[in-house]
């Protein structure tokens, strides 16, 4: 029953990303107000991990490790936010993705990552987009 809590708090967290994402595509604005929430998610969710008697489960939350990977990421954003190839939101938003993602899973992450964009890119290139029409248009 302990580990309940571990899950329950990977399920808000992961509805509240859900939650940053929508505001995002609507705003295209992520408020520091967000990550720093999303960064609350994760101590709380790594505590929960870390005090159940579930070796498994303490074994999945590396707090050191987890730091090591949202630091990494937030590297890479900013780099690419220098370069104009991210926003500054999109960056920031890095740092709690590397928490909850950890450095155990960040191959399987950056895979996922860049066939997602790759997808993302074509939808808004192709020319039914609603993007390309409006475009055209103004």
């Amino acid at each position: 029953m302990e580990f309940a809590a571990f899950y329950i708090c990977l399920a808000a967290s992961a509805a509240f990303f859900g939650y940053v994402a929508v505001q995002d595509f609507r705003n295209w604005k992520i408020r520091n107000r967000d990550v720093l929430i999303l960064c609350g998610f994760y101590t709380v969710t790594a505590f929960a991990g870390l005090s159940t008697t579930d070796i498994a489960l303490q074994h999945y939350v590396d707090p050191a490790r987890d730091l090591s990977a949202a630091a990494l990421l937030f590297a890479l954003g900013f780099v690419f936010w220098a370069f104009k190839l991210f926003g500054a939101g999109d960056a920031k938003l890095l740092f709690p993705t590397g928490l909850f993602v950890g450095w155990d899973h960040m191959l399987l992450f950056s895979i996922g990552l860049l066939g997602f964009a790759f997808v993302i890119l074509v939808v808004l290139k192709s020319p039914f987009s609603m993007r390309s029409r409006t475009r055209g248009s103004a």
